[in-house]
């Protein structure tokens, strides 16, 4: 898939999540809070293409986690709002850069494939990816708790992503089995906003926060649309 059309599906993806109605979080019925407005999640995906489209141009198997920083930052033009889609954005790219860098015909090459680029991977990914992190979390008070000591001893992703033990670094570390669920999962044939309702109601765990679930499920409709040229209904 061109670099372009790439761009496109993601942006469509992260910006379509936020309208099917998923309980306490912000749908097209209702803002969760004033600083979480639907309107800051479609603004967020759009500003997130040239990023995207920069990664996927670039050449195979250099460290790229640099994007992802100034992806995170630029998401932020032209709208209010706090943080928005950082965690979608996060998730993705581990996804993204695998398939520029692997030959991934299937759900199953992906997940081989990132072990891959997680252990090709060096030390400017790690701090880079951190620092990503970093900035999404200093964005609101009520993420104090999950700030953490910057790692400069991990010399690859794999090792960095085995030094901590919490819901958002195991998901990564074991290549999204969450996503991989959502993705087999998802009745493509089905309504697209009554089919992320339903899968929202039956993935929703005290294990993983709702709106890590909801980032997640932007990344299945993603590959779905990557894989099977999914369409929206």
């Amino acid at each position: 898939m061109t670099p372009e059309n790439v761009t496109r599906i993601a942006q469509i993806a992260m910006a379509i999540e936020p309208i099917p109605n998923k309980v306490g979080l912000t749908t097209r019925y209702e803002d969760k809070v004033d600083t979480l407005k639907l309107e800051y999640f479609v603004i967020s995906a759009i500003n997130s293409g040239n990023r995207i489209y920069e990664l996927m141009c670039r050449e195979k198997f250099t460290p790229s986690y640099d994007l992802l920083t100034q992806c995170i930052i630029e998401n932020h033009l032209n709208r209010g709002g706090l943080r928005v889609n950082s965690a979608q954005i996060i998730a993705l790219w581990p996804i993204l850069i695998t398939l520029r860098d692997y030959e991934c015909n299937s759900i199953e090459d992906l997940t081989t494939n990132m072990v891959k680029h997680f252990k090709d991977s060096c030390m400017l990914d790690v701090s880079n990816l951190q620092l990503s992190q970093h900035f999404s979390l200093s964005l609101w008070e009520g993420h104090k708790k999950h700030w953490k000591l910057i790692n400069v001893k991990s010399k690859t992703l794999w090792e960095h992503l085995h030094t901590i033990d919490d819901y958002f670094e195991t998901e990564i570390r074991e290549c999204f089995p969450t996503i991989v669920k959502l993705y087999k999962e998802l009745n493509q044939d089905e309504d697209y906003s009554l089919e992320m309702e339903k899968l929202f109601l039956k993935f929703k765990s005290d294990d993983i926060p709702d709106g890590w679930l909801a980032d997640l499920m932007a990344s299945s409709v993603f590959l779905a649309m990557y894989f099977d040229d999914y369409e929206i209904r």
